[in-house]
């Protein structure tokens, strides 16, 4: 099974299925998709500097005889991955609706705390990239903490309003996204080089890629939540929803 195979097989069905159930329902389409289509976008970029790295390093190591193309040691199927993935938070997020409730804390106290915390990530993967085995773990959580960073500064009160359904779409989506990996790593298509990475595993899955998925899927519904609350300029439902 190649790179494409994979992925079409299990990413793809999942995302035909959510447009035709936005279809079928009647959904404000444009708004939606404008929003589901620059996140793609924006995690495809941002995700691609990490995946260039990992693969050039030898850290995330592909089979070349699986991919249509290679940017270097890189297939170009994951930045397509990235997209489809986000893709699919996205449909999940929405589909999901989560409500606003009212602030139950200072957003200002808010905004800082959650970016602070996220600097802190940062700042632990930049101590960890000196050392051979968290190498990996490190550039995980440099990559992760620098975007939810900024993330939380420009939508943190809203994703905390609503935090109920929001943290379900951000599981559901990393749950998913693990599995995928999972099963990525025992086709053989791609694997870890264990020389730089903890040895600790969940199933046949690397912490530092099970990691990776949940920031993923964090940063990919954050950036959804940001973008049609901010960006579209109206609300996609009704008053008492999202």
């Amino acid at each position: 099974m190649s790179d494409l195979e994979f992925f079409l097989a299990f990413l793809c069905p999942w995302i035909i299925l959510g447009l035709v159930i936005l279809f079928r329902r009647n959904e404000p389409i444009a708004a939606i998709m404008a929003g589901i289509l620059c996140v793609g976008a924006f995690m495809a970029l941002a995700s691609f500097p990490l995946s260039y790295f990992l693969a050039s390093e030898g850290i995330v190591i592909y089979d070349p005889f699986q991919s249509f193309h290679l940017f270097k040691d890189l297939p170009a199927e994951i930045s397509i991955s990235a997209f489809a993935q986000s893709f699919l938070a996205g449909l999940t997020l929405y589909f999901l609706r989560p409500r606003i409730h009212p602030a139950s804390m200072d957003s200002k106290v808010l905004k800082f705390t959650g970016a602070g915390v996220f600097a802190v990530v940062a700042f632990l993967g930049e101590i960890m990239l000196g050392n051979q085995v968290s190498y990996h773990m490190g550039l995980v959580f440099l990559w992760a903490g620098f975007l939810l960073f900024f993330q939380w500064l420009a939508g943190s009160s809203l994703v905390w309003r609503t935090k109920g359904m929001f943290s379900v779409a951000v599981c559901a989506s990393a749950v998913y996204f693990c599995v995928v990996e999972g099963l990525g790593i025992y086709y053989g298509l791609w694997n870890v080089d264990v020389d730089r990475s903890l040895g600790l595993f969940i199933f046949n899955i690397p912490i530092e890629r099970a990691l990776y998925q949940i920031f993923f899927a964090l940063i990919a519904c954050q950036g959804h939540e940001i973008f049609w609350r901010y960006f579209v300029k109206r609300d996609l439902f009704s008053p008492n929803d999202y």
